[in-house]
């Protein structure tokens, strides 16, 4: 299972995911979309060793504003990888839809959001994107 997958399902059950506002692309979610894939690519981050099994946060969050630029690319092309094994399925339970568009919020301010526009590609995430497309680009 993709890190995306548990990070879905571990976030449906915690208020705090669900009630943020997401603007632009809030702390909570880019520190998982950053800690994840970094983790899982094996970079070797500053902003991640502060993170510990004895400090399992960063109070602060880790933001992309503080990648340079190739390892903000690396962390976007994991995140399109991860959002690209999603089935049909997956994608268009309603439990998931909240979650996604908060992480698909994430391209609309530090990455590509164009890139999900040729549906061809990204099918059934590209789905999701035109149903919501509205509610991604607006926080």
């Amino acid at each position: 299972m993709s890190w995306l997958k548990k990070f879905i399902d571990y976030s449906k059950t915690i208020d705090k995911y669900l009630n943020l506002c997401t603007c632009p692309a809030h702390t909570e979610y880019q520190t998982a979309i950053i800690y994840n894939s970094s983790k899982k690519l094996k970079l070797d981050l500053e902003i991640l060793k502060e993170i510990s099994k004895s400090n399992p946060t960063v109070p602060e969050g880790i933001h992309f504003s503080n990648l340079d630029n190739e390892n903000k690319k690396k962390i976007f092309e994991n995140l399109t990888d991860e959002l690209c094994e999603l089935d049909e399925k997956f994608v268009t339970q309603p439990k998931n839809i909240d979650i996604l568009i908060y992480l698909m919020r994430a391209y609309k301010h530090y990455g590509d959001i164009s890139k999900f526009e040729s549906d061809i590609l990204y099918k059934p995430i590209s789905k999701i994107y035109f149903r919501f497309k509205n509610r991604i680009n607006s926080g």
